[in-house]
């Protein structure tokens, strides 16, 4: 993940009180139950300050977010009030506009995995960015401590899922490619009640991957806190509109 690619290139209530109560005190031998939820609604608009390092760039800077469940995630990121990079990614392809170097990118949904050196497809996006599993698969979930802990794999990655025992959002998500033991973190935390659902205000990520140019291992993080985020079903803009100046940036 380097930061030309930012310059350039749910939930309600789980039930009556005493039946949560019950669920904990059995929760020894019980077997946890945890439901996906999703986007309640059609839309998210949030905003968060962002804090990027890498071992090529320190940044911090402030991101607008938009998603449309299921069709695109928009992002638009601006430092002392100047726009450096839009973008807006859909099922199948990525769009960016690069502001300070007057060129736009179209690809294909690969580039996203490209961008921040980890294989991550765009249907695992919104569970990301709402604190739920990527995965809807259960199976072998047990409870430690406080927490739920949930084990999957999709395709060739290795995913570990450490679950709140009360809420049933993520508290960690570990991913693991297994093809060349690049590494995801994400960790989720001040998880607000927002009308529909809880969302994490803060989120850490971290991510350590081999350089292709250099062949040697390197750890980007980036921190998310947010400041607002909002759920509606009233339909948001996703302005997207390449500049007539701009030019096409190549491959």
């Amino acid at each position: 993940m380097k930061l030309n690619f930012f310059f350039s290139s749910p939930f309600g209530g789980w039930g009556a009180i005493f039946l949560f109560l019950i669920l904990v005190s059995c929760k020894k031998n019980a077997v946890p139950t945890v439901i996906k939820e999703g986007l309640p609604n059609e839309y998210l608009d949030a905003r968060a300050s962002v804090e990027f390092r890498s071992v090529e760039n320190d940044a911090n800077f402030k991101m607008k977010i938009r998603h449309q469940r299921d069709k695109r995630t928009w992002a638009m990121f601006t430092k002392l009030g100047i726009e450096g990079m839009r973008v807006i990614a859909r099922p199948d392809s990525v769009f960016t506009l690069n502001y300070l170097k007057d060129e736009y990118q179209a690809s294909s949904i690969d580039a996203l995995a490209e961008m921040i050196n980890f294989p991550i497809e765009y249907n695992m996006l919104q569970s990301l960015i709402l604190g739920d599993m990527p995965n809807s698969d259960t199976t072998g979930a047990k409870y430690e401590g406080d927490f739920i802990k949930i084990s999957q794999q999709m395709k060739h990655i290795s995913i570990e899922n450490k679950l709140f025992a009360q809420n049933k959002k993520l508290a960690e998500l570990y991913l693991v490619d297994n093809r060349n033991q690049n590494r995801m973190l994400i960790q989720y935390a001040d998880y607000r009640p927002s009308p529909q659902l809880l969302f994490p205000f803060k989120i850490n990520i971290s991510v350590d991957f081999v350089n292709k140019q250099t062949n040697k291992r390197e750890k980007t993080t980036m921190k998310l806190d947010f400041s607002n985020a909002r759920f509606t079903s009233m339909p948001l803009e996703f302005p997207f509109v390449v500049p007539k100046s701009f030019l096409k940036k190549k491959k």
